[in-house]
């Protein structure tokens, strides 16, 4: 495939993208990043994903967010038993694993001592099956996976009521 050919079909596949966004009621803004092709932040409401095309691929896509748990539920986090600590962490692996949709995840920086961030990312998304249909169910995989996290978390540290504005309420 020809270098013009070639970028002309991701500029076609971005394009798309974005439209299908707005058509669905999501903002979307371009985050260069020169490991990508493109790299699209997908926002609605308070929920937050990036769609992204690594350099190194012609012809597939993911589809990531990033949790990154609050100080105080860090804090809270910490002062758990090294028993529910673990406990959390497996409830948190085994729920990221099952979900099947989902291709990819980290839980960083150190589990199950020091969780602070989770990273979700979907199942490839290749070029020949890219629907707006697919994109948007997979959009909603992924922030569902997010917001999985965040209920387990508070769950764990024993938040009682949930608070209505917590992001990827989805």
């Amino acid at each position: 495939m020809g270098r013009d050919v070639f970028r002309s079909r991701i500029n076609e596949t971005k394009r798309k993208i974005t439209d299908w966004l707005k058509e669905e009621g999501y903002s979307s803004i371009e985050k260069p990043d020169p490991h990508s092709h493109f790299n699209i932040l997908a926002k609605i409401g308070s929920s937050e994903c990036i769609i992204s095309q690594d350099v190194r691929h012609s012809d597939k896509l993911f589809i990531s967010a990033t949790v990154v748990l609050p100080d105080d539920q860090v804090n809270l986090l910490k002062q758990m038993t090294d028993e529910r600590k673990n406990a959390l962490f497996w409830e948190l692996e085994m729920g990221l694993v099952k979900n099947n949709e989902l291709g990819n995840f980290r839980i960083l920086p150190n589990p199950p001592q020091d969780i602070r961030t989770v990273f979700i990312c979907s199942r490839t998304l290749f070029y020949d099956d890219l629907t707006k249909s697919r994109l948007i169910a997979t959009i909603m995989v992924v922030l569902r996976a997010a917001l999985m996290v965040l209920l387990m978390v508070e769950h764990f540290i024993g938040v009682s009521q949930r608070d209505q504005k917590s992001p990827f309420s989805v």
